[in-house]
């Protein structure tokens, strides 16, 4: 998509367009681009990220080359996040390249968030999640990046992630702990009432190494490492709305936190 400025801009229909992260660009358009470099070279290995459209403007999408990753209604809008290719890789990995994120009312469109230049993998996909409206990266973990705000008077913002997220309706919070180290996440987790849960049995050494060093060293939440790719380890916590698995990855000496869920009582 074509480059515009950060921060507010006013679309065609006096509605503000806000973006708050770096990464992340919105501006006002009324023409969706066609797709002409879109290939099914990957598609098939990574077609998992690939909807089938449900609405009249995801078909749009389509219908232009595109590949539909995502597609909701919120504030009166259809949102619908698409890519121009997938790139399958190691281990399982799909990059979702030329990411965007379109915003259409009454059949028209009306506004487009895309990556600014030079990041293609800013936005892979959208989720909602407990009423809220994430924005996932195209890149190989696909974490979440932003949240996607509609107001009362359909004025639109993207948003950073908050310092906590509110979960089970309510009944509790999990702090954002992305990408930080499991021995200072944990600390967190633990302030915000999810203590960890140790395995029912716990691992041995010849069973998995990392695990077991893991636990060793004062973290005996960990279930279990993978022994290759991208070295992911599970770790599981009970709070008093259910329970959370934490999954980290790398292979430093304190891995870091890819992705957290939640599972309400």
């Amino acid at each position: 998509m074509s480059q515009a400025a950060a921060g507010s801009i006013t679309g065609a229909a006096g509605v503000s367009l806000t973006s708050n992260v770096d990464a992340i660009r919105i501006a006002a358009v009324s023409t969706l681009p066609s797709n002409d470099t879109a290939t099914d070279d990957d598609a098939k290995f990574c077609s998992r990220f690939i909807q089938k459209p449900g609405f009249a403007s995801a078909k749009a999408v389509h219908d232009a080359g595109w590949f539909v990753t995502g597609q909701t209604q919120v504030g009166g809008y259809e949102v619908v996040s698409f890519v121009g290719g997938l790139r399958a890789g190691t281990s399982g990995i799909c990059l979702l390249d030329d990411g965007n994120v379109a915003l259409f009312k009454e059949g028209a469109l009306r506004a487009i968030a895309y990556g600014k230049k030079g990041m293609p993998n800013a936005i892979g996909m959208i989720r909602a999640d407990e009423g809220v409206l994430k924005i996932y990266d195209g890149d190989v973990l696909h974490q979440p990046a932003a949240l996607l705000r509609v107001a009362s008077d359909g004025a639109v913002s993207i948003d950073p992630l908050p310092r906590s997220e509110a979960v089970c309706k309510g009944a509790a919070s999990v702090p954002n702990i992305q990408n930080l180290p499991i021995n200072e996440a944990r600390d967190m987790l633990a302030k915000a009432g999810w203590g960890p849960t140790p395995r029912a049995t716990p691992v041995r050494e010849a069973e998995d190494v990392r695990a077991f060093d893991l636990a060793k060293r004062g973290v005996p939440e960990v279930d279990s490492c993978s022994g290759t790719g991208m070295g992911f380890c599970r770790f599981d916590y009970q709070g008093p709305a259910g329970s959370l698995a934490v999954i980290t990855v790398g292979d430093d000496e304190w891995p870091a936190v890819s992705s957290s869920s939640v599972t309400c009582k």
